[in-house]
């Protein structure tokens, strides 16, 4: 399967996402986000939630609404792509690899570079890989 397009995001989300806590546990996600839409919370709530929180940098919260997510029926692949992502930019590399696989396994072929940056980094973190040479590691 190619890339799917992302899900388009409803029209009005209506929530105010400055009031999300980012260290909520998933349970306290559902229940802030059924609050803020004064209704359940669907699949589709919590994509468009996690999305939005991905998208202003707020990858530790998106990564908890988008495991609901994915974690629920139906979840689509541009889900699991995004996923994969906020845990590889919270430093969670573990976490980008298990969802990485998923959306490779899925088709979603887009994410091979992501799960090999993270797999690398994993097997340096345990000392399977040395470190890079000094003339390609970033600044610090």
């Amino acid at each position: 399967m190619d890339q799917a397009p992302p899900m388009p995001l409803p029209v009005q989300l209506g929530v105010d996402l400055s009031s999300f806590d980012e260290s909520a546990s998933s349970s306290s996600a559902l229940q802030w986000l059924t609050l803020q839409l004064h209704r359940e919370a669907e699949p589709r709530d919590l994509y468009a939630a996690g999305r939005a929180l991905y998208e202003r940098g707020r990858y530790r919260g998106a990564a908890t609404l988008l495991q609901l997510y994915v974690d629920g029926e139906g979840c689509e692949a541009p889900g699991l792509h995004m996923l994969a992502y906020a845990y590889f930019m919270c430093e969670d590399r573990r976490k980008a690899i298990e969802q990485a696989k998923r959306v490779v396994n899925s088709g979603f072929d887009a994410d091979w570079q992501l799960l090999v940056e993270a797999q690398i980094d994993v097997d340096r973190a345990d000392g399977l890989l040395p470190p890079p040479p000094a003339h390609i590691q970033p600044p610090t």
